[in-house]
């Protein structure tokens, strides 16, 4: 999901966005996922993962679901977590926006470790295994 306000400050700046598909998903093998990650990315000069209404689900990271967080978006997980590492290993520029954020470190390792959505701010890292990319860590917004 994108909204027009990324693609217009994108192309402001004398960025062409291209809106990448998530593409069968659910039903690729992680083999599949991967050459379709690197035949998405390898025309890209970059990767901007966006917000949404979902979240990554918290079995990706190790944790339980906590009541408020009822939305996830299981084919976009799949699809963004594989493009992260896509996108390292092309040495792509990553940048993550509120949910894009969160599938940056969890295709990297980190854990949330409480519920994210009960703050204003989506930035939420506090844990994560011993790792090169340093994971962000911003305090919530009141």
């Amino acid at each position: 999901m994108v909204t027009d306000k990324f693609l217009q400050a994108l192309y402001h700046y004398g960025v062409t966005p291209v809106i990448l598909p998530v593409l069968v998903a659910d039903i690729a093998s992680p083999e599949q996922r991967a050459e379709q990650a690197v035949d998405l990315l390898g025309s890209l000069d970059g990767l901007m993962l966006t917000g949404s209404y979902s979240n990554v689900a918290p079995n990706r990271y190790g944790a339980e679901r906590a009541p408020e967080n009822t939305r996830d978006d299981a084919r976009r997980d799949e699809a963004a977590l594989c493009w992260v590492h896509e996108a390292l290993r092309q040495a792509l520029p990553l940048f993550g926006i509120c949910r894009g954020f969160q599938e940056m470190n969890v295709a990297l390792g980190a854990r949330f470790t409480r519920p994210y959505k009960r703050y204003q701010a989506c930035w939420i890292i506090v844990s994560r295994p011993p790792m090169t990319w340093p994971a962000i860590m911003h305090p919530p917004i009141r």
